[in-house]
């Protein structure tokens, strides 16, 4: 994955998320954020992870919100690829929601 590979598909999610909410103004645009990037490969597949957090403008996110205590926790309970994956998904979550214009 290259950089621009990585902010293509940011900016394309982002475009479906604000298509979705100009048909139905009643769809939650986080939960909608939240569906797209819970699923997606980039966070499902640990080969992924690292890359989306290289390339992100928030890798830090999860901890920004949570603490560090939960990333510990993680570590400690899942291991270092379950930690990485849920690093990847709030880091992607936000670099959506920062390219949403809504």
């Amino acid at each position: 994955m290259t950089n621009t590979d990585y902010w293509e598909e940011i900016k394309s999610i982002a475009c479906e998320v604000e298509q979705a909410y100009q048909e139905d103004d009643t769809i939650d645009i986080y939960d909608t954020v939240w569906e797209h990037v819970n699923g997606h490969q980039w966070v499902i597949y640990y080969s992924y992870n690292l890359e989306v957090l290289q390339h992100s403008d928030n890798p830090e996110n999860m901890i920004e919100e949570f603490g560090g205590a939960s990333a510990g926790d993680i570590l400690k309970s899942q291991g270092l690829s379950s930690l990485h994956s849920e690093l990847s998904f709030w880091a992607m979550k936000q670099d959506i929601l920062d390219n949403i214009n809504n």
